[in-house]
């Protein structure tokens, strides 16, 4: 193994980062290890870790979250930049490919008729230069996604929107929260300021609006190809951005008792916000529903002097309901139940939406094997399993159900305090990463991402959701998709 050498100006440059030495020479050994492969053991699947809710159910638990009086807000990571959105119109651009960065009439495209107004012919080239020039340096949160009339809308306006649809808090505050790079806090910052008070005014409402930055303590250092600590052209250690499992930090801030977490590219046209309100009031409803039956037995467990049947119905609610599962030491041993129980429910809790697999990249639920040999549910990327060994790549090509990142979550205990989020993350959840620096290979760290590792000791319930309520956009192209693209007869919502 490679020994870091740090200088003093390395050790300078690590405090001036927020970092500690420890904290390096941590990530430097860990760039060497690796991180170890999740042993997942089954597939999440309706009827064992997937809660399918009925019609009664929703309906009471839209009711729950109806008449709920607590502080809500939305939690928004908009760190990404746009410019892989046009990928596919830079290699166009650039000649590296001669297909057209798109399939369908861009007449569609919120955005055409502006970007139309500025180029002097008709040819296809033309159009895809100016998209590049007017857009592709922007965030991804201030990209024109949608149309209504003669209004372009953002991704921070269609948050703002969602907000107010099923996030309005009862004395009609809105709050929401963007999580955002700090070269474009100010531009971000600047468009709410100037867009809010139109739709606040309309809708009756007023905004609380907050961003935060990914702390620079977060940051994560590489290596070479050599395995030596990377360094840039004038020799100064590269930090780069430890992913968006960092934002633990930023969400362990927050002061509402419920958050609901979605990305900042996962927003659909008006006409979508129907079905969309309706399944984000039924997973606050089911949050609020189990976090006071947690509190409830939490009380119950401290209280003592439980009878053996007592005991067996919380046991049984928390293995059929919140999918706990309890070693056959510790289920036989009542001295050691108790304490486990407890320490299982008084955690946070999160609600996850989860969604059919329609080939979409990234993570999914599975169940996986904890070192206690008990197993727990868990958000998993692909990339974060060792698909050479037969049996868990078997584990993957069952998996039906994909992470849209839709979650509510409550991250208060049952005193009303704010757990310490970093308590419950699993260190060893997060991947290696080859990228490269000015054109120089080096391997990168991913620490656990924020709902992958950095959640994974949280109170977890995984429920389907339609795919309808998954609309991302991960490039341009899916602006044409039909939850995307503007339609002249798509009107403004009126609630």
């Amino acid at each position: 193994m490679i020994e870091l050498t740090l200088h003093p100006a390395d050790k300078e440059e690590i405090r001036a980062h927020g970092l500690s030495e420890e904290a390096v020479r941590e990530q430097f050994a860990r760039l060497q290890t690796g991180y170890p492969s999740t042993p997942i053991t089954a597939p999440v699947v309706p009827g064992r870790g997937l809660k399918q809710v009925t019609h009664a159910e929703e309906q009471e638990y839209i009711r729950r979250y109806g008449e709920y009086k607590g502080l809500r807000s939305k939690f928004v990571p908009a760190s990404g930049a746009a410019s892989r959105m046009f990928n596919r119109f830079f290699a166009y651009q650039n000649g590296q490919s001669e297909k057209k960065p798109y399939e369908g009439n861009p007449a569609l495209f919120a955005f055409y008729d502006e970007v139309m107004a500025h180029v002097q012919n008709q040819e296809e080239r033309a159009f895809v230069d100016e998209v590049l020039a007017r857009y592709a340096h922007l965030p991804k949160a201030l990209v024109p996604f949608h149309r209504y009339g003669a209004s372009l809308w953002t991704p921070i306006d269609e948050h703002l929107m969602e907000g107010i649809v099923y996030g309005r808090n009862p004395d009609g505050e809105v709050r929401l929260h963007f999580t955002v790079s700090a070269e474009h806090q100010e531009d971000i910052r600047h468009y709410y300021t100037q867009h809010s008070p139109s739709l606040a005014e309309r809708y009756g409402v007023r905004f609380s609006i907050s961003q935060s930055i990914q702390a620079p303590a977060t940051d994560t250092i590489a290596v070479s190809e050599t395995g030596e600590l990377f360094r840039d052209a004038k020799g100064h250690i590269l930090f780069r951005p430890g992913g968006h499992g960092a934002l633990l930090h930023n969400l362990g801030t927050m002061e509402e008792e419920l958050i609901f977490i979605k990305n900042i590219d996962n927003v659909a046209k008006h006409s979508y916000l129907v079905e969309t309100r309706r399944y984000k009031e039924m997973l606050a409803g089911l949050l609020l529903t189990v976090r006071e039956r947690v509190f409830t037995l939490i009380g119950q467990l401290q209280a003592g002097g439980l009878s053996a049947e007592a005991l067996a119905e919380i046991v049984a609610y928390c293995q059929n309901e919140l999918c706990i599962t309890i070693p056959a030491t510790v289920h036989s041993n009542i001295e050691r139940l108790i304490p486990y129980l407890l320490g299982k429910l008084n955690r946070p809790i999160r609600v996850c939406g989860m969604v059919p697999n329609e080939g979409e990249p990234g993570g999914g639920p599975f169940w996986v094997r904890e070192a206690d040999g008990s197993e727990s549910l868990q958000i998993v990327e692909i990339s974060q399993l060792d698909r050479s060994d037969a049996q868990t790549e078997a584990i993957i090509q069952q998996s039906r159900y994909f992470n849209p990142v839709d979650i509510v979550c409550s991250i208060h205990n049952y005193k009303g305090e704010r757990f310490d989020l970093t308590k419950f993350i699993n260190p060893d959840m997060g991947i290696l990463v080859h990228k490269s620096y000015n054109g120089t290979p080096l391997t990168g760290l991913e620490p656990p991402g924020l709902w992958n590792g950095a959640m994974a000791g949280w109170l977890t319930l995984f429920v389907e959701v339609p795919a309808m309520t998954f609309t991302p956009v991960k490039e341009v192209a899916d602006l044409l998709r039909p939850a995307h693209r503007f339609d002249p007869q798509e009107p403004l919502l009126t609630l």
